[in-house]
């Protein structure tokens, strides 16, 4: 029993003592690949510490005076040794001097644990003597010579050998030129009087715009490339280039627009399968395509009204590619197209000059004409036509008309006053195409409100009866009353849109539609109306 308390009372005594040899032996060392080294030669650090640790490790960031951090890592170890636990940590860093001379590193520390100061001498480097160049810049452009607007690629390349550690190129600019960059840092390797270089590659669409001698100026590339264990900082330099910019040529129509492409085409679609009657429809897509344009500089699609059918356009698409190559554009629109008369009817042909760059030559593109064979309309109500005056109508028959109308209208007036005190309710118009009723009293409007439940189609019907039942045809409409049908072509041309109109649009037409027909009722009053006056006079009570 005494011998037991013994052995432990001297374990107890020592335990700090082995607990100090531990921390004793925790160590942290410092190295240098090498003692000396030139100038642009890369230095490696080495830290070890016999321990492992949870903290950040030692601080570089002394050494950036002196040094460029290129890189830096850490790693660990676990081993266990005769049953005990051993831990290593490692920190490598890549260094490159700043200067010439003799550099010191200064001591590190981590967890109170600090290692020894080392030093490093740099020596300048020799001029090297190779008959080779390790780095270059080239420009070039597709074309010395381009018209003014033409799109001219312009390539800045850099060619270099090892690895690009770090670089930044001059941002271009092009004076006198519209520019858009196609290709950002295009990376490839090729071979140069037998050696494999990388390159690095820009390219730029420009567009001049005006004629005369422009110049493009050198391009500079400032970085530090890899070489050989070695790191060589470089300047670089691209050459500078003069174009001649001709004017437009004479022998393109002045009163086009100008396109300097290398392609350009005209394409449309429809479907034309028969014959159509008056008051059809037809849908046409016009597409204009080019190469070697922006599309900002394309013109607008055209279809143009011709007699006996007048032409809706939906808003205009376009698109732009942009490739190495230079750039694609397009514009697109569709347009609807609606028959007011019978007959025959030839779509014109449209064309559009432009100027071929590869061929330097005038060329047309085109859209061929087209006949289309349009038949009476097969239902009662035809659509609104253009409202052509009479010329064969004399004042002797103008006069005999008037009178004639005026006891028309009188009787009719007479007539319905009879149904209504018949009926007791008041007329009803029944719209043809949806069996909505409203009233038709042409000395009483609906309200705003009222008008606004109709569909634009509805609308567009009520005011065809309406206006019929003030006594005049739909033909007449165009030139008794131009506002009134300009706000009903609008109305019109919103059934024949490819998109859906939007709620606001619909009801902006709506409300300007209104405020047509209460404009022109209150200052024309109705042919019932002017009747019954006349008839008030000729019969007064």
């Amino acid at each position: 029993m005494v011998m037991q308390r013994l052995i432990l009372l001297l374990s107890f005594m020592l335990m700090p003592m082995l607990a100090t040899a531990n921390w004793s032996d925790r160590t942290l060392s410092a190295e240098l690949e090498a003692a000396k080294v030139n100038q642009g030669e890369i230095v490696n650090l080495k830290v070890l510490a016999n321990f492992q640790t949870t903290t950040r490790g030692p601080d570089f960031s002394v050494l950036m005076d002196d040094f460029e951090i290129l890189s830096r890592q850490a790693s660990s170890q676990l081993r266990v040794i005769n049953g005990q636990p051993t831990g290593t940590t490692l920190w490598e860093v890549a260094l490159m001097p700043r200067r010439t001379g003799v550099i010191t590193i200064p001591a590190f520390s981590v967890e109170n644990v600090t290692s020894e100061a080392l030093s490093v001498e740099v020596l300048e480097t020799r001029a090297a003597t190779a008959d080779y160049r390790v780095t270059f810049m080239t420009a070039e452009v597709s074309t010395e010579t381009p018209y003014v607007q033409q799109e001219v690629l312009y390539t800045l390349r850099l060619y270099y050998l090892g690895s690009l550690r770090r670089g930044s190129v001059d941002m271009p600019v092009f004076n006198d030129f519209l520019s858009e960059r196609l290709v950002n840092q295009n990376q490839f390797e090729t071979l140069v009087d037998d050696r494999l270089y990388r390159v690095i590659e820009w390219v730029y669409a420009l567009y001049p715009q005006k004629s005369g001698e422009l110049t493009i100026t050198p391009k500079n590339f400032e970085g530090a490339l890899l070489r050989q264990r070695q790191i060589e900082v470089f300047q670089s330099r691209s050459n500078g280039l003069t174009l001649q910019v001709k004017p437009i040529p004479a022998s393109f129509p002045a009163d086009a627009t100008w396109l300097p492409a290398r392609q350009v085409q005209l394409k449309q679609d429809w479907q034309i399968t028969g014959a159509f009657n008056v008051g059809d429809t037809l849908s046409r897509r016009i597409t204009l395509e080019a190469v070697g344009l922006q599309a900002s500089q394309l013109p607008d699609p055209v279809f143009k009204e011709q007699e006996g059918f007048r032409v809706y356009a939906d808003p205009i698409g376009q698109n732009q590619h942009s490739g190495q190559q230079g750039i694609s554009s397009g514009k697109q629109q569709n347009f609807t197209a609606v028959f007011q008369q019978a007959g025959d009817i030839e779509l014109s042909e449209i064309t559009l000059p432009w100027w071929n760059t590869t061929t330097d030559s005038l060329e047309i593109a085109r859209l061929n004409a087209r006949t289309i064979t349009v038949l009476p309309a097969t239902h009662l109500e035809a659509p609104i036509a253009e409202w052509l005056p009479d010329t064969a109508v004399t004042s002797q028959s103008t006069a005999y008309y008037w009178p004639v109308l005026t006891g028309l209208f009188a009787s009719l007036w007479l007539i319905t006053l009879w149904l209504w005190y018949r009926r007791g309710q008041p007329l009803m118009a029944m719209n043809n195409t949806q069996a909505v009723t409203r009233d038709i009293d042409p000395n009483k409007l609906p309200s705003l409100a009222e008008f606004k439940t109709l569909s634009v189609l509805q609308q567009s019907d009520w005011l065809k009866k309406w206006w019929q039942l003030q006594g005049h045809p739909l033909a007449a409409m165009p030139h008794q009353a131009p506002t009134l049908y300009q706000v009903l072509q609008a109305i019109e041309a919103l059934k024949y849109r490819a998109e859906l109109p939007t709620e606001q649009a619909l009801d902006q037409a709506t409300e300007e539609l209104y405020a047509a027909i209460l404009d022109w009722h209150q200052a024309h009053p109705s042919a019932s109306q002017q009747a019954a006056n006349q008839l008030a006079a000729l019969y007064p009570t």
